[in-house]
């Protein structure tokens, strides 16, 4: 009987070392963010335009809807998800997030808002995430983006200008955290195209509409 027991002790305490073990070897998470790096002083002088903005949450792909970082092998154009390094939050939360931020920053309207909004918006902001993805190879890894941002009238429910498909890549060193950085710039200089032509297509419906005025 006391045999049973010292036996059934010793798996206890091996069971138990077991688990330390196991707990002591988990992989540690680390998590990175394109906010930093798609956002950032002013790059023009030019005033706001004369109205507020809703920008509508971002739409992607159900296989882009996770926040494991998508690896593509340069060479055989593998896919693979990347188990222990992760965006900070879903990729379509983060663009959305990301322009928001840039448009205010940028001062490119007079306020912007999450859409729907209660606040008086004539215009929002909606768009598609169709790529987030680093190519990975030996030398050098490349963070791509590819966007597109249409701009609908509210009251019509009607959209007014899209943006086409916007795709950047830039080269990074094979590191996470420097792909990550040239992550951020890449959708930072999509956001710069699309306040440009923003600007363009707004100023003419405002000059147009003046004009029907007099």
């Amino acid at each position: 009987m006391r045999e049973c027991k010292k036996i059934q002790i010793a798996c206890c305490l091996c069971w138990l070392g077991c688990l330390s073990l196991s707990c002591s070897s988990s992989v540690d998470l680390r998590y990175f963010s394109i906010r930093e790096f798609s956002s950032g002083s002013a790059d023009t002088q030019e005033r706001s335009l004369p109205m507020s903005i809703g920008v509508e949450n971002f739409r992607s792909a159900p296989s882009l809807r996770r926040q494991e970082i998508i690896l593509r092998d340069g060479k055989d154009l593998r896919l693979t998800l990347s188990a222990n390094q992760l965006w900070w939050a879903l990729p379509e939360e983060m663009v959305t997030e990301s322009l928001k931020n840039y448009l205010a920053e940028q001062k490119v309207f007079q306020q912007v808002f999450s859409y729907p909004t209660t606040h008086a918006a004539r215009y929002y902001l909606e768009g598609v995430l169709k790529t987030l993805e680093i190519e990975t190879n030996t030398q050098e890894w490349k963070a791509h983006a590819a966007l597109e941002v249409y701009l609908v009238e509210q009251e019509k429910n009607e959209i007014v200008w899209g943006s086409g498909v916007l795709d950047v890549s830039l080269t990074s060193s094979p590191t996470m955290e420097e792909a990550a950085r040239k992550m951020g710039e890449s959708v930072r200089e999509i956001w710069a195209k699309v306040a440009a032509q923003l600007r363009k297509v707004l100023a003419q419906k405002i000059e147009n509409a003046e004009g029907n005025k007099r």
